[in-house]
C-alpha cells in the first residue's frame, strides 16, 4: 500500500510518499500521489525529523528509503546521502565520489531527479565556482537550506560559496 502526507516546513510544504514501509519520495510542494493520504508511523517519523532539522536539532536523518532509478542514479543518490550536514561538494567532486569522474553533467541530471529531497541532500551540491546552482525545489529554497546549515559549513577546497 502507498501512503502520502504533506509536511509543513518554514520553506513550504514537502509531500512524503511511503511504500513498503520506506520513504520513496519527498518532494517540495503539495503533491497528490496514488494511494492513501494518511500519516503512518514512518511518515510521522519523517515529519518529526524534518521539523528537528529545521530547528537545527538534527543533522542526519534515519528514515529508511527505497530508491528507484537507474544504477547510475542510485550510485549518485547514495553518494549524495553521504554528504554531511554543513558541507558542500561541487558536481565534479560528487561525480568522483559516485564512481563516475567523467560524468559531471549526468551527475547534475541525477541530482535534479533526486526523488527524496532534503533527506538525500542534493542542496549541498554547488557549482565548481562556488555559486549555489540549480535545485529541484527552487534556487531560493536551496540558498535558504545552505544558510540554515551555514554555521557548520566548511566549503570544499578552492572555492567560496556565493549565496
Amino acid at each position: 500500500m502507498k501512503y502520502f502526507f504533506c509536511i509543513e516546513t518554514p520553506l513550504g510544504k514537502l509531500t512524503a510518499l511511503e511504500e513498503e514501509q520506506r520513504l520513496t519520495a519527498l518532494l517540495w510542494g503539495e503533491t497528490v500521489f496514488e494511494g492513501c493520504c494518511r500519516k503512518t508511523d514512518l511518515l510521522a517519523q519523517t515529519e518529526a525529523e524534518i521539523k528537528a532539522y529545521f530547528r537545527k536539532e538534527l543533522t542526519r536523518f534515519s528514515i529508511p528509503c527505497l530508491l528507484r532509478g537507474t544504477d547510475f542514479q542510485k550510485a549518485v543518490w547514495q553518494a549524495l546521502a553521504q554528504v554531511p550536514y554543513g558541507t558542500t561538494l561541487s558536481y565534479q567532486e560528487l561525480a568522483q565520489q559516485s564512481g563516475h569522474p567523467q560524468a559531471c553533467r549526468a551527475v547534475g541530471t541525477a541530482c535534479s531527479n533526486n526523488p527524496i529531497n532534503l533527506i538525500i541532500p542534493c542542496h549541498r551540491i554547488v557549482n565548481k565556482n562556488g555559486t549555489a546552482g540549480n535545485y529541484r525545489g527552487g534556487a531560493e529554497r536551496k540558498k535558504s537550506l545552505l544558510l540554515l546549515e551555514k554555521d557548520n559549513l566548511p566549503l570544499f577546497s578552492h572555492s567560496v560559496i556565493n549565496l
